[in-house]
C-alpha cells in the first residue's frame, strides 16, 4: 500500500469512525478533501470540549500556544502517523 493509499485509509477512517459518530446528521459537514485533509463545517457549542477527551489519542496539537483558552494539551503527537491536526482558531485562514 503506498502512502497516498494510507493517508486515504487514515482520512476515512477519521470522517466515518469518529465525526460521523459523535456528531448527528446535520451538525458535522464535511466541505471539502484535499490528498491529505479534511475541512468540517462542525456546529457546537464548543469544539474544543467536544474533543478533549480524545487529543491523546487523535489529535495533533503541535500548533497550539501553551496559553491557549481551549485548555487543551499543546505539543501533543507532533507528526504523529494517524494524528489529526487541528488549528487554532487564531491560525485559521479567514473567507471573505
Amino acid at each position: 500500500m503506498c502512502i497516498l493509499d494510507q493517508s486515504t485509509t487514515l482520512m476515512y477512517d477519521f470522517h466515518y469512525n469518529y465525526i460521523k459518530k459523535k456528531y448527528d446528521e446535520g451538525e458535522a459537514k464535511l466541505l471539502f478533501t484535499d490528498a491529505d485533509s479534511l475541512a468540517y463545517e462542525i456546529k457546537t457549542d464548543d469544539f474544543y470540549a467536544d474533543i478533549a477527551r480524545d487529543i491523546l489519542e487523535k489529535f495533533d496539537t503541535s500548533e497550539y500556544p501553551k496559553d491557549h483558552p481551549s485548555g487543551i494539551k499543546p505539543g501533543v503527537n507532533k507528526k504523529v502517523r494517524g494524528s489529526s491536526k487541528t488549528k487554532p482558531r487564531e491560525n485559521r485562514s479567514k473567507s471573505l
